[in-house]
Parts: structure tokens; sequence; C-alpha cells
């Protein structure tokens, strides 16, 4: 495993199933211009609609969602194969709440022929430990999702019940956001 440091952006090789990979992140990603945000946000795009199963992986629709999951992201992670084509990404935000540091896991796409891969799994893994989290946030309808969560962390209903009001308030019923996918349905 190797690393660098470029514009503002940490490089480390990993390699997953006998394959090169680089990870790119930035923990400040929110600092950067909203020109740059909004190339990335178009550049992940069709990563995300072949996640979701789309047909049109540059639809109205697919943009307004990525562009709204990375552009306001705090951190971003990118990991691009040997072509330098991404093949999956983290947004996330980190905070301080109630004294416990909190990692957001805002969005997380992998592509299809990676999942079970262990990708991530790593990538989820290296983003805890260097944000020395406490608690882990994340609001899914997937059972990949809740599975991949239930690795690295103790699902807590009374936690749960806590960080809900205060990170996904609205629609919210106990722990669960009523309405929050369009018409009600997953996305996938």
């Amino acid at each position: 495993m190797t690393s660098t440091e470029k514009s503002g952006w940490q490089g480390k090789e990993i390699s997953i199933s006998g394959k090169s990979f680089t990870i790119e992140k930035s923990t400040e990603f929110k600092n950067k211009t909203k020109s740059e945000k909004l190339i990335l946000a178009e550049e992940l795009t069709p990563l995300t609609g072949i996640g979701f199963l789309r047909n049109d992986l540059m639809s109205e629709e697919l943009q307004e969602d990525v562009a709204n999951h990375v552009v306001e992201s705090q951190r971003l992670t990118v990991v691009r194969n040997n072509e330098k084509r991404p093949v999956a990404f983290i947004a996330s935000e980190v905070a301080n709440i109630d004294g416990q540091t909190v990692y957001h896991l805002g969005g997380i796409i992998i592509d299809p022929s990676l999942q079970g891969s262990g990708l991530a799994k790593t990538m989820l893994i290296d983003e805890l430990l260097e944000t020395k989290a406490d608690i882990l946030i994340l609001r899914t309808q997937s059972k990949k999702m809740l599975g991949l969560a239930s690795k690295l962390s103790t699902l807590d209903a009374d936690l749960t019940l806590h960080f809900a009001k205060i990170i996904y308030p609205e629609n919210l019923d106990g722990y669960i956001n009523r309405g929050v996918y369009r018409n009600g349905h997953s996305l996938y």
C-alpha cells in the first residue's frame, strides 16, 4: 500500500481480489470549489446509475440526486481502477454530537462487479478508524447496507432513536423516516 497527497487529495493504492485500485480521499471536500464538486458529481453519476440498476445513467433526476449527496459532503472518497474510472465512492460527514464522534455515511456506491469483494467494508473501516468514530449513522432501505453496517457496528435501538431525531428529523416515525424515497419506494 502506497500513499501520496496531491492538491488536497490523499491517494493510496490497494489491492482487492488481486486487482489494484487507487483510493482518492478529500477529508476537506467541503472546501473545494462548487465547480470542482459538480465535475466530480457528474463523473460519479454513471457509477451511481449502474449501482441503482438504472437504464439512463445520466438522467436529470439521477444527476440531481448524486449532486445532492456529493456536492454537500464534508468528505469524499473515490476508488478508481487502473483506467482511472471510478468504481466506488463514499460521501460522508463527521460531527461531534453529545460528546461523541459521529460518522454520517451520506452515500456509498460500489460497482456491482465489486460487490461482495470486501471493498465497501475496507473503505468504511478505513474511514471509521481515520475519524475515530464512536457512532456510525446511515439511512437506507437496502438489506446489503444494513448487513455492511452490522459487520462494523452494533445496532442500538436507543441510540438510533436519539440520533435519528438530530440527523433525520423530517417525517420521523420512531427511527423510521416515512416518505423519504420517491413515492415512498426504494431507489433500487
